[in-house]
């Protein structure tokens, strides 16, 4: 029953990605809402402690870690 229950936890975790990624390809809460935002994948390594970090602000906040690297790049860049 446990293996049944973590499914469905995932499946939920993989859903509200979805939803997300949906929102910061439409612009989220951007100051550019009205435009139509391009996605590029990239890959990149960081310090274990700090990926811990990034993901206890994901299970604190529900942000999402690409939310938080998006909206932390653009505090940083934009």
């Amino acid at each position: 029953m446990a293996n049944k229950t973590t499914a469905n936890a995932f499946m939920a975790s993989a859903q509200k990605s979805k939803r997300e990624m949906a929102d910061i390809q439409k612009g989220g809460s951007d100051k550019r809402e009205t435009d139509e935002v391009e996605l590029k994948k990239i890959s990149l390594l960081i310090p274990a402690w700090l990926h811990k970090q990034a993901q206890l602000h994901r299970v604190e906040t529900g942000e999402s870690m690409t939310k938080l690297i998006v909206r932390l790049l653009a505090e940083e860049l934009g």
